[in-house]
C-alpha cells in the first residue's frame, strides 16, 4: 500500500528514463499506444495532408516505423513514430 506520493515529476522519474526530456514534449502530454488510424490523426491533424492507412501499414511492414504487436493487433507510440519519421524521411539541406 502506498502511503505517500511524490510531490513532483523529478521524484517520479528519479533513476528512470524520462521520455519528456528526450522527446522535447511538455509534461502535460503523456504518450499512449495508438491504433494505426488514431496514429494518423494524431500525427497529421489536417486530413488534407494525412497519408493513407495503406501507406502507414506499408511502412510498418517494411519495419521503418516502430510498432508493438500484441497477438494480431498492432499499436504505435506516437513519440517513437515521429522520431522514426524524422530520421528516415527528413531532407537535410547543406
Amino acid at each position: 500500500m502506498i502511503t505517500s506520493f511524490p510531490s513532483d515529476a523529478a521524484q517520479l522519474t528519479h533513476g528512470h528514463h524520462d521520455w519528456r526530456k528526450s522527446s522535447g514534449l511538455d509534461a502535460a502530454f503523456a504518450p499512449g499506444l495508438l491504433s494505426a488510424a488514431d496514429l494518423l490523426i494524431e500525427l497529421w491533424p489536417n486530413p488534407n495532408s494525412r497519408p493513407s492507412l495503406r501507406w502507414l501499414r506499408e511502412q510498418t511492414a517494411r519495419r521503418i516505423l516502430p510498432h508493438i504487436k500484441i497477438g494480431h493487433k498492432v499499436f504505435f507510440n506516437p513519440i517513437k513514430v515521429r522520431q522514426a519519421l524524422e530520421k528516415n524521411f527528413s531532407v537535410h539541406c547543406y
